[in-house]
């Protein structure tokens, strides 16, 4: 059903991953990314184009805790954009919306290094 999303939009995907509400999916040819986070009943869904971005990374902010111990806070992958245009997050988790990390420092590192990938 993700597939013909991206189809929706002219895009073939062929790398995708799921996980907690979010779908995130590759179009390595056309260089854009298809992004769908549900949110109660609604979904979004953002295009995100590699051709307008120079690199992108991994940020992963903590919460500020008490203690020792660090709660993740957000778990972003941030484009750098060409010609100095704004920077632009995908996010991967957000504590205040999302229950649990479950493995979404591991897709953000996954996926940061396919983008990084199809960018050169």
């Amino acid at each position: 059903e993700f597939i013909n999303t991206g189809l929706k939009y002219g895009l073939e995907l062929s790398e995708t991953e799921q996980w907690s509400d979010r779908l995130l999916g590759l179009d390595p040819v056309k260089r854009k990314i298809l992004f769908r986070q549900f949110n109660n009943d609604q979904f979004t869904e953002t295009i995100f184009d590699l051709n307008e971005a120079k690199s992108c990374s991994l940020l992963d902010t903590n919460l500020q805790t008490a203690g020792a111990s660090q709660a993740p806070d957000k778990i972003e992958i941030v484009f750098k954009q060409k010609g100095n245009k704004a920077v632009e997050n995908l996010q991967l988790y957000n504590s205040e919306t999302d229950q649990v990390v479950y493995t979404q420092f591991e897709i953000g590192e996954k996926w940061t290094k396919l983008i990084n990938d199809s960018l050169r």
